[in-house]
């Protein structure tokens, strides 16, 4: 169960996909919009533009 606060600040509704990552000791949860904007930062960072 996800605490309410945390709900409320990611604006989590009922039903809501998250995603889950394990970096090095700690399990991440990001909503699938961060997620996607997270890939998005690592693509920009590492291919550069044409």
């Amino acid at each position: 169960m996800i605490p309410a606060a945390y709900r409320i600040a990611l604006n989590l509704k009922p039903g809501d996909s998250l995603i889950t990552r394990l970096e090095r000791d700690e399990i991440r949860l990001s909503s699938v919009e961060a997620a996607i904007r997270w890939a998005q930062e690592i693509v920009r960072r590492d291919i550069p533009e044409v």
